[in-house]
């Protein structure tokens, strides 16, 4: 069939069709690697900031987890693993992208990302020193509390 046939793909005398995934689509020769044409005959245009066509799927080489900034990257990994930009990135630690890609950078005195939230370690109770600190569920004891808990210890009697 001349209109399907790579080999002779709309006559008899025609070259083969060339490229990665060559394809003999209504007896015109396409690459059904190319954004496109991308994975068919179809007009199947890849659409994104940086669009691609990775073994006949369309991507966006910038955001693509398992794509990230080239068809060949191993996806990015992480808690939250995210791409940014076309790097990999952890959405859940990083103080560049924390909770997302569009995020601003965290900032304050000790800036974390702790679990995808800016905190800033040096001023947050909840993550005092570090994104796994111990919250504290009680506050601290007042001083009358101290001095009870004294006066019951030496054996005072009230």
């Amino acid at each position: 069939d001349l209109s399907t046939d790579p080999t002779h793909c709309g006559s008899c005398t025609a070259l083969p069709c060339l490229g990665d995934r060559p394809a003999c689509c209504s007896g015109t020769c396409t690459d059904l690697a190319t954004v496109d044409h991308c994975g068919s005959c179809a007009a199947n245009s890849c659409t994104g900031v940086n669009p691609a066509c990775c073994s006949g799927t369309c991507v966006d080489l910038n955001s693509d987890t398992n794509h990230c900034g080239s068809c060949s990257a191993l996806p990015c990994g992480g808690t939250q693993p995210g791409c940014c930009f076309g790097q990999c990135t952890d959405l859940s630690t990083s103080l560049q992208h924390c909770g997302s890609c569009t995020a601003a950078p965290c900032t304050g005195l000790l800036p974390a990302c702790c679990g995808g939230t800016c905190t800033d370690l040096a001023t947050d109770a909840k993550h005092c020193g570090s994104c796994s600190a111990a919250v504290r569920t009680h506050p601290p004891p007042t001083p009358s509390h101290r001095v009870l808990s004294m006066a019951f210890n030496i054996g005072w009697t009230y």
